[in-house]
C-alpha cells in the first residue's frame, strides 16, 4: 500500500540558468487571495506523448509557496525545501522511471499561503505565487519541451484551509474538501518580469542543497473500532488491504494505532454510490483525558492507553461523492488516526488507504547496545523522534508549529 521509493533526484543540465526559470513564472488569471482563509491550491498540467523510449526526462522547477510534483498520477516530489525570498531554492527532478509510451500527464499542485495571513508558520511566501518549470523530454523523435511559459493549463481546486479549529494554533493548512471537484481548466497566464532589461523577480533562485524527502510505507499496527455494526471487516481493510463496503445511513468511529510516530502522506481511494458521505480524519499523537484548555493545556498520562482518556488533535474533512481519491496537500504528524464516517443515501466504498512515512534520508552511522531493555528502548525513540523532526530542516515539533 505504500510508494516505492524511487531516487528522482536529476543532475542539473549544463543549458539550465537561473534566467530560464526566471522567465518562465505563470500563474492563473483572476486570482484573488482574501485574508479570511490561510491560502489556496492551484493545479497546474502539462500533456505530452512518448514515442519510442526517451533518453533523458527532467525538469526543474519551483513555486510560492509549496508544490507537489505528479507524473501520470503518482506523487513525485514536494518542495521547495524551506526558502526565503532572498535564497528561494528550486529542485531538479528526474521524471523517466514515471513515463509510459503514449499520453502522458505532468500535475504540479501548488499550495499558495497568503502573505497576510494567519498561520503557516514555517512557511516563507512571497508578495506574489507561482510556478515555473523548465525541462524537456529528449526523444529519437526530436525532444518536448515542458517549460511552464507554454502549453499548461491551470484550476483553483476550491479546497478551504480551516482557521478556526481549536487543536490548531499554528499551521492553519488542514482541509474541508469536495470530492470529487470538477473544474474548467484555463491557460496558465505568464508573468512578464522584465530580467533581461534589470527587472527583478520576488525570488532569488539556488539549486537545493540538501536531498529530496524519501518515503517508505507505514504500518498500521492496531485497530480499534469504538463504533460500528462492521467490526472485523475494518481490520481486514486497514491489515489486509481489502475494500471495505459500508450501508446507507450508518455512522463509524474506530481509531489507528501506527507501529512508529508518522511524518507521513495519507492517501484514501472513495467510491460512493448515490448522494454523498462525510469523512472526518483527526491527528493525534496520543490518548489524554480532556485537555485544560486547548491546545495550550494538557493533560497527559500514558498516551496509548485507551482507557486513558481520548483522541484530540486537528482533522481533514472529507465529502465524498462518486468515486474519488484524497490525500492532504501537506504532510500529517501522527501516532494515532481517529476516522468518523457518516454514510449517506448510497453505500460507501473505502477502496484503498496507505501512510507513505516522508522524511530526510537520515543513515545512521551509530548504535547502541545496552542488556537494558529501557536503555535501547531509549535509542529507538531518539532515533525516531529525530526522523520526525527533520523533513526539510530540523523542526519543533512537527504536530504544531513545525518552526526551526
Amino acid at each position: 500500500m505504500g510508494d516505492s521509493i524511487i531516487d528522482v533526484r536529476g543532475p542539473p543540465l549544463p543549458e539550465l540558468t537561473r534566467e530560464q526559470l526566471q522567465t518562465n513564472w505563470i500563474w492563473l488569471p483572476h486570482w484573488s487571495e482574501e485574508t479570511i482563509s490561510t491560502g489556496k491550491v492551484a493545479v497546474f498540467q502539462r500533456n505530452f506523448e512518448v514515442i519510442g523510449s526517451p533518453t533523458a526526462a527532467t525538469i526543474h522547477l519551483t513555486a510560492d509557496t509549496r508544490y507537489k510534483l505528479f507524473v501520470n498520477g503518482r506523487r513525485v516530489a514536494v518542495g521547495p525545501s524551506r526558502s526565503t525570498t532572498s535564497l528561494w531554492f528550486f529542485d531538479t527532478v528526474d521524471i523517466g522511471a514515471f513515463l509510459r509510451q503514449g499520453h502522458n500527464e505532468v500535475s504540479v499542485h501548488v499550495m499558495r499561503l497568503f502573505p497576510a495571513a494567519e498561520g503557516g508558520t514555517p512557511f516563507v511566501r512571497s508578495s506574489l505565487p507561482g510556478l515555473t518549470v523548465v525541462g524537456r523530454v529528449a526523444m529519437a523523435e526530436g525532444d518536448c519541451v515542458l517549460d511552464s511559459c507554454s502549453g499548461w493549463t491551470a484550476y483553483e481546486t476550491g479546497l478551504r484551509f480551516a482557521i478556526d479549529m481549536e487543536d490548531d494554533a499554528f499551521l492553519k493548512v488542514f482541509e474541508e474538501v469536495k470530492l470529487p471537484a470538477f473544474h474548467i481548466p484555463t491557460k496558465a497566464q505568464p508573468y512578464s518580469f522584465s530580467t533581461s532589461t534589470g527587472g527583478m523577480t520576488p525570488w532569488s533562485l539556488e539549486p537545493r542543497i540538501n536531498p529530496l524527502p524519501v518515503a517508505s510505507e507505514g504500518n498500521v499496527q492496531t485497530v480499534r473500532v469504538v463504533s460500528s455494526h462492521v467490526d472485523s471487516a475494518w481490520s481486514d481493510f486497514f491489515l489486509h488491504d481489502k475494500p471495505i463496503c459500508l450501508p446507507p445511513q450508518s455512522q463509524h468511529r474506530l481509531e489507528l494505532e501506527f507501529s512508529d510516530y508518522m511524518t507521513a502522506f495519507t492517501t484514501w481511494h472513495f467510491l460512493q454510490a448515490g448522494g454523498s458521505s462525510h469523512v472526518r480524519i483527526t491527528y493525534s499523537e496520543g490518548y489524554e483525558k480532556q485537555p485544560r484548555m486547548r491546545p495550550w493545556l494538557r493533560t497527559k498520562g500514558d498516551r496509548t492507553d485507551p482507557d486513558s482518556g481520548e483522541l484530540y488533535g486537528p482533522y481533514d474533512s472529507v465529502t465524498v461523492s462518486g468515486e474519488a481519491s484524497y490525500e492532504p496537500f501537506w504532510y500529517r504528524a501522527f501516532r494515532f488516526l481517529a476516522i468518523d464516517v457518516d454514510v449517506g443515501e448510497g453505500d460507501l466504498t473505502l477502496q484503498s488507504f496507505c501512510a507513505s512515512q516522508t522524511n530526510y534520508p537520515l543513515p545512521l552511522v551509530g548504535s547502541w547496545s545496552s542488556a537494558s531493555v529501557v536503555e535501547q528502548r531509549i535509542w529507538q525513540v531518539s532515533v525516531s523522534t529525530l526522523r520526525a523532526c527533520l523533513y526539510d530542516g530540523y523542526s519543533d515539533c512537527p504536530f504544531y508549529e513545525q518552526l526551526q
